[in-house]
């Protein structure tokens, strides 16, 4: 099964306010993990270098919270908590250069 969506945050204290963004096809089985997953994984949207680090490992975020700035095709890119929880790692450091795709962080629920 898939389904033209992607999550966005989830709020496991109410189970009914959960946000999708249209993005991308995905299958529904990884939207129920990443709800019942203890920590959110936050990937490189695109190529680039780390610019600079807006957090650090154990900052607590808010949803849609800036934790870095990812510099890519001359412009600068926010990346942005995807839930609200702790930042439970950050696995890069200012000035690294990133692929598409890579893990740039994780959130705890």
């Amino acid at each position: 099964i898939s389904a033209n969506f992607e999550l966005v945050s989830l709020d496991k204290a109410n189970p009914r306010k959960v946000q999708f963004i249209f993005r991308r096809e995905i299958g529904i089985e990884k939207v129920v993990d990443d709800y019942w997953a203890d920590r959110l994984e936050v990937k490189a949207p695109m190529p680039g270098m780390i610019l600079k680090l807006k957090k650090k490992k154990g900052d607590e975020v808010d949803h849609g919270e800036a934790v870095m700035i990812l510099e890519a095709m001359k412009m600068e890119n926010e990346i942005r908590a995807v839930n609200k929880g702790k930042i439970e790692d950050i696995y890069v450091k200012e000035g690294a250069a990133v692929e598409k795709g890579a893990v740039l962080f994780s959130v705890e629920n």
